[in-house]
């Protein structure tokens, strides 16, 4: 018996993020008290305070995977799609610190501590943004309602990556997608669904 629930377990544990079992939402424990969380966790909404945000469950180490953030609501100066590990500063611009990757709403991009400028396209209410990370090859791609906004090499090593998202304004509003089956979009080649299907 013992040996039939270490199976169903670790089952479970594999299952998780680009897989089967639960798909990742909004984690509820690792974000700060400025923003709030609905719709199943699938939403987050800023509420209050300085910049703030939220990552997600479904944290990976390795693999090629694919989600989407819808913007139901931008405005504001700093609204930031990317990645993150989990336990990183919610308080600060996504990508201001190591390990984090961020596209900010104004077209900006912030890499691993690294401000890269204007190298994008801004992006507003009703726009879906999608990000494609390879942990093994080191690259993260950016997509604006489909368009690429260029592949990028990075270091993606040392680090249990995740969905992540940083906001400023009242009303900023984002739903996270991460299964095939919600996408508004094509899993990019090489990579799979962060939720699986």
């Amino acid at each position: 018996m013992s040996l039939v629930l270490n199976q169903m377990a670790a089952a479970i544990v594999a299952g998780a993020g680009g897989g089967g079992g639960a798909a990742p939402t909004w984690d509820s424990a690792d974000k700060n008290a400025g923003v709030t969380l609905s719709n199943g966790d699938l939403t987050v909404t800023y509420s209050s305070g300085a910049r703030s945000g939220a990552g997600s469950t479904g944290e990976q180490t390795s693999g090629a995977y694919y989600f989407e953030v819808v913007v139901d609501t931008g405005g504001g100066s700093w609204l930031s799609i990317g990645i993150s590990p989990k336990g990183y500063a919610r308080n600060l611009d996504l990508g201001q610190s190591a390990d984090g990757y961020g596209y900010g709403i104004q077209g900006s991009k912030y890499f691993d501590g690294s401000y890269g400028g204007f190298a994008y396209s801004s992006f507003t209410t009703g726009d879906v943004i999608g990000v494609a990370f390879d942990i093994d090859n080191n690259t993260i791609e950016f997509f604006k309602n489909n368009t690429s906004q260029g592949s990028e090499s990075v270091t993606l090593d040392g680090a249990d990556y995740a969905a992540a998202i940083i906001m400023d304004a009242a009303g900023q509003e984002c739903t996270l997608r991460t299964t095939t089956a919600e996408f508004s979009y094509s899993v990019p080649s090489g990579h799979t669904a962060f939720g699986g299907s």
